[in-house]
């Protein structure tokens, strides 16, 4: 809070007679006043400028400097390795609205949950699957293909043609199973599995992850039902756990990559210099960002950007550690409590408080969705 200065006043000096007695001890006290004055003046500028820097800034408690370690969190983009096999382009220049509503309810009807008793009527199904040849040869074409579209970095992906096709795909291995092609139908759902698995191979946002689990969770699901009349299960119980540790390993594959974002972008509030590697900007967001800035130029208090990074790496590796806990299990909350009040605005680190608080996303409820996966698997 600025405070006026104040002057204090400094009276004309009287001409002394001279008759009066004794000039000398009469320059003394005027030379000791002017250095009283002077003192005084000195004192008041020091109490004025201690008292704007004490008011503008939050008075610290000898606080120890945050030190810590993210390099276990860190990672960076593969490069596209296998751009001319990528399936990604393919499935993005699908139109996704090609399936219509009234289709995609019974597709759904059928498909999401697919039992021995709920395969689709053969009519019914093969004039669904006569209307849409274009994504039934995206399919066929495309699915066992890698897949690396990264969202995270502002690619358009389009992961809702990958559902719509998906349950196509689902649809044709149950007729041919209902026919007796069972190979037919086993190559077909082993197809969609291998989908689903290639998009978590390269996912980059919990998105994506999760569109690849529904893949695999319905080529998985068609593979029980075709099996259902065999003892012999799909996979040993080695197999299993291997596929099952490998859901859970892209899952924290996917975690590390949010971080990484986070912290790049903390950074880039700091350094408007530093250049965003890993993802990418709308321009709302640059407008936030510039925001954070000039609050920050105007109280550098405001912002910690080693406390932000913090709070964001504990909670990531809460989130982390959750992921390694038996399904069902009672999972720790992973958000950090601060304390914060976002009233306050000369709380330490208020910018930094407040991205996190808004940015922050709780994702236990994406093991709950993986663990479905794990025990379609089980089941196998």
């Amino acid at each position: 809070m600025n405070e006026q200065e104040r002057s204090v006043p400094i009276a004309p000096e009287q001409v002394v007679p001279p008759a009066q007695e004794n000039p000398p001890r009469k320059s003394k006290a005027t030379i000791l006043v002017i250095l009283v004055i002077l003192l005084l003046l000195l004192v008041g500028g020091w109490y004025f400028f201690s008292q704007r820097k004490i008011s503008s800034t939050p008075v610290k408690d000898s606080v120890t400097p945050i030190v810590f370690d993210d390099s276990d969190l860190k990672v960076s983009y593969p490069e596209p390795s296998l751009i001319s096999e990528n399936s990604a382009p393919a499935f993005s220049a699908v139109n996704s609205s090609l399936v219509t509503s009234a289709d995609m309810t019974i597709l759904t009807k059928y498909i999401a949950s697919s039992t021995p008793t709920s395969i689709p009527p053969v009519t019914q199904a093969n004039k669904i699957l006569s209307a849409y040849p274009i994504l039934v040869k995206t399919f066929d074409e495309n699915a066992t293909k890698p897949y690396q579209c990264n969202m995270g970095k502002g690619e358009s992906c389009s992961l809702n043609a990958v559902r719509g096709i998906t349950y196509l795909a689902a649809t044709r291995a149950l007729i041919s199973f209902r026919q007796n092609k069972i190979a037919d139908a086993q190559k077909t759902a082993s197809s969609i599995v291998s989908l689903g698995k290639n998009i978590t191979a390269n996912a980059d946002a919990e998105i994506t992850l999760l569109v690849g689990w529904i893949t695999q969770k319905t080529g998985y699901s068609v593979l029980s039902i075709i099996n259902s009349k065999n003892k012999t299960p799909l996979f040993s119980e080695v197999e299993k756990n291997a596929l099952i540790t490998q859901l859970r390993n892209e899952q924290k594959k996917v975690f590390q990559y949010s971080y990484t974002r986070a912290a790049e972008g903390i950074d880039y509030i700091t350094s408007p210099d530093k250049k965003l590697v890993n993802q990418a900007m709308s321009t709302d967001e640059e407008a936030i960002v510039n925001e954070y800035r000039k609050t920050i130029a105007e109280n550098p208090n405001a912002w910690n950007p080693t406390e932000t990074k913090k709070y964001f790496y504990d909670s990531y590796k809460i989130m982390i550690s959750n992921i390694d806990l038996p399904c069902g299990a009672n999972l720790p909350e992973s958000k950090i409590e601060m304390g914060f009040n976002p009233g306050d605005q000369k709380t330490e680190n208020y910018i930094g408080k407040t991205l996190y608080s808004s940015a922050y996303a709780g994702l236990n409820s994406l093991s709950t969705k993986r663990c479905e996966v794990e025990a379609v698997i089980k089941n196998l």
